[in-house]
């Protein structure tokens, strides 16, 4: 049987060495894999619908509404959903 590779990556570990370091060559995987991962976090948080992890998501601009770069994108939604959760807090 074949085993899966399952990434685990230490976010602030990662990034501390990664300011530290001068050789980004090294940090194309980690880095590719990272972002396949905080793609699935995204998903799973739209699916969870949280209004304040939503926030959090477009804080990040994980979410196509909140991603410059996203044909979706939407900076009055956005920033709807973050003051509506900074409001409350």
């Amino acid at each position: 049987m074949k085993k899966k590779v399952v990434w685990r990556i230490h976010l602030s570990r990662m990034l501390d060495q990664l300011f530290d370091t001068n050789k980004m060559g090294v940090w194309v995987r980690p880095i590719q894999q990272l972002a396949k991962i905080m793609d699935e976090v995204a998903t799973r948080a739209s699916e969870l619908n949280d209004p304040k992890m939503n926030a959090l998501m477009c804080r990040l601009g994980l979410y196509a509404i909140s991603n410059p770069d996203d044909p979706e994108y939407d900076p009055e939604a956005t920033r709807t959903i973050i003051e509506g959760e900074i409001d409350d807090d």
